[in-house]
């Protein structure tokens, strides 16, 4: 059995608007930083961020990508 929260926060801890979706094993969570959109997928054992910032918020586009894999059993 698989249960699904939808949260829609006015604002995360950061003070930034947030969306996030959980379900007992994963969680996703969409934020938007300073005009940056940061997007987070999470598991028991793997988590992985992207963030694109638009040329007008940095001066040039960008995008960000980080994983990080848990091997503790």
């Amino acid at each position: 059995m698989t249960s699904v929260c939808v949260r829609q926060h006015t604002q995360d801890v950061r003070g930034c608007p947030c969306v996030s979706v959980s379900t007992h094993r994963t969680s996703v969570a969409v934020h938007d930083v300073l005009g940056c959109l940061w997007l987070s997928i999470s598991t028991h054992r793997t988590s992985a961020a992207v963030r694109v910032c638009p040329s007008a918020h940095t001066g040039h586009p960008w995008l960000s990508i980080s994983t990080h894999i848990s091997t503790l059993v």
